[in-house]
C-alpha cells in the first residue's frame, strides 16, 4: 500500500554516504557535494537527487555562478536602462537649462526695461498728482463758478419776472387805451376837443412807463410806437388828422397788444426756463464738489503708489540681481549637467562590458561549472534544518539520496548501482574528496552486492558443476563424446527454460526481473536432475553396444522411458508445491525447475539425444572405441 500510495523508488532510495576526515560543512566541501550531486542527476535512470544542496530535491539555482551571473546581469541590465533614462534625463535637463538661460537673460533684460518703466511711471505719477492738483483747484474753482452762475441765473430769473410783470402792466394798459380809443371813437364821431390834453397825458403816461422800463426802447415794435406817438405830438396841434388816425392806431395798438401779449407768454417760458437751469446748475456743483472731494482723495493716494512703485522699482533691481547670480549658478549647473552626463556614459559603458561578460557567462551553462554558496543561504534558519538531515552533527558525513525512475528490484536499478559509482569516482577525482571513503546502501545497493556475490558463485558453480559433470559422465559413459553434447543439451534445456521464467513472470506477470537466487538454484537442479536422467538413459545404452546404434537407442528408451518419466511426474509434484507458497522466488526457482523437466523429459531425451546418437554411430563412444 505504502508503495502504491508514494511509489517504490522513493520509498526505497538508494543512498550514498561520504565519509571525510574532516567537516563539510563548508562552502567548499557544498560546492563538491553540488557537483556530486548534478553529476549523479544526470544520469540516466535517475529521477531525483536529495542532498545537503538540493534538500527538496530539486536545484537550487541561486548558488550556481551562471545564475547569479544572470541575476547580475539582469540587475547591470535594469541599472543600465536607468542610467540612460537618468542620462537623458540630464540631457533634457541640460537642454533645459540652456534654454532657461537663455529665458533669464530675456527676463534680466525685461527687468531693465520694467525698471525703466517703472522709474517713468513713478515721474508720471508726479506729473499726474500735479496736474491733478491743478484739476481739482480748477474743479474748485468751476464750483465756486457754478455757484455763481447760479446766483445770477436766480438774479436774471428775478428781473425777467419783473420785466414779466412791467409787460403784464404794459400790456394792460395797451389794452385799456385801445379800449379807451375803441370807446371814445365809438361815442363820438368827431375829434373831442380835449384830445391835447388827453394826447398830453398819453405822452405823460408813455414817459412814465419808458421811464420805469427803459429796455423796451430796444423793441423794434416799440420804437415804431415811440415814433408814432411823437408824430402824434407833433401833430398835437394837427388834432383832424390825428383823429383820422386813431383807426389806424387803434389797429396797431391791436397789433401791439398781440405781440405784447406773445412778449408776454415768451417772457414767462423763458422765467419758467431759469428753474431747470437753476436746478441743473445745483447739480452741477454739487458734483464739482464731489469730483473735487474724489480728486482730492486720488491725490491723497498718489504719494502711497508712488511710495509703492519705489518698492516695485526696488525688488526688479533685487530680481535682476538674483537672475544675474541665478544665471551664474545655472551656468554651474549647465557645466556640472554635462560633466555628469559624459560620467554617466563611462559608466554605462562600463557596464555594458560587464553586463555582456555576465550574459556570456550565463549562458554558457554546460561550459561553467562554477558554484558558490552565499553566506546568507548557510546562516538561513530552515537551510539550517534541512542540513541536519543530510549532514551528521560534526560534518564528516554527508547522506544523498538517489530516486529512480525504476523499481528498486528491477535489474535496470541494480545495474545503475555501477554508474553512481563511476559518477561519484569521477567526481571526486583530483579534489579534496577524492580519498573520501563512499559508500553505497538501500534495497537495489543490497540486490547489486547479491547479484555480484551470487553471479560470481554462480559462474564459479557452472564451472565446476559442468566440469566435475563431464568428469562423471566420462568415467561413468566411458566416452567423450557422449558427455559433450550430453552437456549442451542440458544448456539448452536450463536456458530455453530461463526464458519461459522470463515470460512468464515479467512478460505476462508484470515483474520487474527474476530473483538473483533463480538461476543459481535452477542451474544447479536442473543440470543435476538431467545428467541423473542422462545416466538412466545412455547406461542402458552402453549396454546394448552389440546391437546397432539406432537398435541400441531404441532399447534403451523402452527399458528406461517409464522409470525417467515416473521419476519427472513425482518430481513436478514435489517443486509444484512450491508455487502456492506466494513467495516469489520459490515460485520462480519451482516454475523454472518444471520447465526444464518437462522440456528436457518429453523433448530433449525423446528426440534429441537419439537423434545425436544415431548420427554420430560408433563416435559416441569415443576415444574408447578400439576397447568396444
Amino acid at each position: 500500500m505504502i508503495s502504491t500510495s508514494f511509489g517504490a523508488d522513493k520509498m526505497m532510495p538508494v543512498e550514498v554516504v561520504i565519509e571525510n576526515d574532516e567537516s563539510m560543512k563548508s562552502k567548499d566541501y557544498l560546492a563538491l557535494i553540488e557537483k556530486i550531486s548534478a553529476n549523479l542527476a544526470s544520469l540516466k535512470n535517475v529521477q531525483e537527487v536529495q542532498s545537503p544542496t538540493r534538500p527538496a530535491g530539486k536545484v537550487i539555482q541561486d548558488i550556481y555562478i551562471h545564475k547569479q551571473a544572470k541575476t547580475i546581469s539582469n540587475g547591470i541590465k535594469e541599472s543600465n536602462d536607468g542610467l540612460r533614462q537618468i542620462k537623458s534625463g540630464l540631457n533634457t535637463a541640460s537642454d533645459s537649462v540652456a534654454n532657461s538661460k537663455a529665458k533669464i537673460k530675456a527676463a534680466t533684460d525685461g527687468i531693465d526695461d520694467l525698471q525703466s518703466g517703472t522709474s517713468k511711471i513713478q515721474s508720471g505719477m508726479t506729473n499726474l498728482q500735479a496736474a491733478l492738483s491743478n484739476i481739482e483747484t480748477g474743479m474748485r474753482d468751476g464750483s465756486q463758478g457754478a455757484h455763481q452762475l447760479k446766483s445770477n441765473v436766480q438774479k436774471a430769473q428775478v428781473q425777467a419776472e419783473q420785466l414779466q410783470a412791467g409787460f403784464g402792466q404794459l400790456l394792460l394798459k395797451y389794452q385799456d387805451a385801445q379800449k379807451s380809443i375803441k370807446q371814445y371813437i365809438k361815442e363820438s364821431n368827431q375829434l373831442p376837443s380835449d384830445i391835447p390834453s388827453e394826447l398830453d397825458q398819453l405822452q405823460s403816461n408813455y414817459n412814465r412807463f419808458l421811464k420805469g422800463h427803459p429796455e423796451i426802447k430796444k423793441d423794434p415794435q416799440f420804437q415804431q410806437l415811440q415814433q408814432s406817438l411823437e408824430e402824434l405830438g407833433m401833430i398835437n396841434s394837427e388834432v383832424p388828422s390825428l383823429i383820422m388816425q386813431l383807426d389806424h392806431t387803434t389797429s396797431k395798438l391791436e397789433a401791439i397788444n398781440t405781440q405784447l401779449q406773445t412778449m408776454s407768454n415768451g417772457l414767462s417760458q423763458f422765467v419758467n426756463g431759469f428753474t431747470p437751469v437753476i436746478n441743473g446748475l445745483n447739480q452741477l456743483e454739487q458734483g464739482i464738489d464731489k469730483a473735487a472731494n474724489a480728486q482730492n482723495q486720488v491725490i491723497n493716494k498718489i504719494p502711497a503708489i508712488n511710495h509703492g512703485l519705489k518698492s516695485i522699482s526696488d525688488g526688479q533691481a533685487q530680481l535682476r540681481s538674483g537672475l544675474s547670480h541665478y544665471n551664474g549658478q545655472l551656468d554651474q549647473l549647465s557645466n556640472g549637467l554635462n560633466s555628469s552626463v559624459d560620467g554617466l556614459g563611462h559608466i554605462e559603458s562600463g557596464l555594458d562590458s560587464a553586463q555582456s561578460f555576465l550574459a556570456d557567462l550565463s549562458a554558457d551553462q554546460e561550459g561553467t561549472q562554477g558554484i558558490y554558496i552565499p553566506d546568507q543561504l548557510l546562516n538561513n534558519v530552515n537551510y539550517q534544518k534541512a542540513l541536519g538531515n543530510y549532514i551528521s552533527p560534526d560534518g564528516k558525513m554527508v547522506r544523498i539520496n538517489i530516486i529512480l525512475t525504476e523499481n528498486p528490484y528491477s535489474n535496470e536499478a541494480i545495474d545503475m548501482i555501477n554508474h553512481i559509482h563511476q559518477s561519484i569516482k569521477d567526481s571526486t577525482k583530483n579534489t579534496k574528496l577524492e580519498n573520501a571513503h563512499v559508500g553505497i546502501d538501500g534495497v537495489t545497493s543490497i540486490n547489486h552486492d547479491l547479484r555480484s556475490l551470487s553471479k560470481n558463485d554462480y559462474t564459479h558453480t557452472v564451472i565446476l558443476m559442468l566440469a566435475g559433470a563431464a568428469v562423471a559422465l566420462i568415467i561413468f559413459l566411458r566416452s567423450i563424446i557422449m558427455p559433450i553434447y550430453i552437456l549442451v543439451s542440458l544448456l539448452i534445456t536450463y536456458y530455453a527454460s530461463m526464458a519461459v521464467t522470463e515470460l512468464i513472470f515479467i512478460h505476462l506477470g508484470g515483474y520487474s526481473g527474476l530473483s538473483w537466487a533463480v538461476p543459481f538454484f535452477g542451474f544447479v537442479i536442473l543440470i543435476a536432475l538431467g545428467i541423473d536422467y542422462s545416466i538412466f538413459l545412455m547406461e542402458r545404452f552402453n549396454e546394448y553396444q552389440a546391437l546397432s546404434v539406432a537398435d541400441a537407442i531404441l532399447y534403451a528408451m523402452k527399458n528406461m522411458g517409464t522409470v525417467i518419466i515416473s521419476a519427472v511426474i513425482i518430481l513436478s509434484g514435489t517443486f509444484a508445491a512450491m508455487l502456492p507458497s506466494g513467495v516469489l522466488t520459490l515460485m520462480q526457482i519451482a516454475t523454472l525447475t518444471l520447465t526444464g523437466l518437462l522440456f528436457y523429459t518429453f523433448l530433449v531425451l525423446p528426440l534429441l539425444i537419439p537423434v545425436i546418437a544415431k548420427t554420430l554411430g560408433k563416435v559416441n563412444w569415443w576415444p574408447f572405441i578400439a576397447n568396444k
